[in-house]
């Protein structure tokens, strides 16, 4: 939960939700692709045979979904803190 630095009560937006649905979007796509990369692990996992080329080219992949995940995460990690702090300004002012 997110809260202001006037005091302790929640911070909100103007219909009253904590996180804009926005936000909340980009939250449910990164769960998803969570998932998804998730599933490709544990469908690769069991062995098959094959070629040292193909494992290469399915960590090349794995490494770039993680990427796009996590950098995508701190995306979002960045735009709530600056959504807070635009916030949050005109209030202590």
């Amino acid at each position: 939960m997110f809260y202001n630095l006037a005091g302790l009560k929640p911070a909100t937006t103007k219909d009253g939700f904590l996180i804009p649905r926005l936000l909340w979007r980009i939250i449910k796509v990164m769960k998803l692709l969570a998932l998804f990369m998730l599933l490709i692990a544990i469908s690769f996992s069991r062995e098959v045979p094959f070629t040292h080329e193909r494992i290469e080219e399915l960590q090349t992949l794995m490494l770039w979904g993680f990427g796009v995940l996590f950098s995508g995460m701190g995306i979002l990690i960045g735009l709530v803190m600056w959504d807070r702090r635009t916030a949050i300004s005109p209030v202590v002012r």
